[in-house]
């Protein structure tokens, strides 16, 4: 899956590249610091000693750092208070495919996965027939602690299926509190025109 740029809605990314930017500051001369007085320890070589004495790390390096590892780990741990919903993981989806009426055509089953970073998304849907990838995507995080997610794709075909074409969609789930189960729906245009609806487990 190749990630993505996604949005929140509700959440301003740069308020949280200023704080690591004033975090780095801070470190960045203390991290040099301590780089110094542990050259004075007893035991070091000479040769350690003079590298560690000679070492220096930029403000740069440290918000690289920095952004990182929150990017990667640090978002969910304070995920409820930058009202940023983490829906990772590996969904089961029930569906059925529906007519212009709403009665259902068929039902289908299949995989949802989502790769999740601060910055970043990825979304994967699988079934017996096809496979799906996210282009764009939305998050919000509702009043009631449910979490919409929105996102456009496109489909392609497995081998052997010569009755499906190419095509591109939209979908939009929306997540309980609980982030353990989800509904929502979708349509399919430019190569498939077809509508459905759509049940996730964990």
């Amino acid at each position: 899956m190749t990630l993505h740029e996604y949005s929140i809605i509700g959440h301003k990314r740069s308020e949280v590249g200023r704080y690591l930017g004033l975090v780095s500051v801070a470190l960045a001369p203390l991290i040099t610091g301590a780089a110094a007085w542990a050259a004075q320890l007893p035991f070091l070589t000479s040769s350690l000693r003079g590298k560690m004495l000679a070492f220096t790390i930029s403000t740069g390096a440290v918000y690289a750092l920095l952004y990182w590892l929150f990017n990667r780990y640090g978002w969910r741990r304070v995920d409820k208070i930058l009202g940023i919903p983490d829906l990772g993981g590996v969904w089961k989806i029930v569906g059925k495919s529906l007519t212009l009426e709403g009665e259902e055509k068929y039902p289908w089953t299949g995989t949802l996965s989502i790769t999740q970073r601060w910055d970043r998304i990825a979304i994967e849907l699988q079934t017996t027939q096809s496979t799906s990838h996210s282009e764009t995507a939305s998050v919000l995080l509702q009043p009631d602690g449910k979490a919409k997610l929105s996102y456009s794709y496109q489909n392609h075909p497995n081998m052997g299926e010569v009755e499906l074409n190419k095509h591109q969609g939209f979908c939009e789930l929306v997540f309980d509190p609980n982030r353990q189960s989800a509904e929502g729906h979708y349509f399919n245009s430019l190569g498939r025109y077809s509508i459905g609806r759509m049940k996730l487990s964990k």
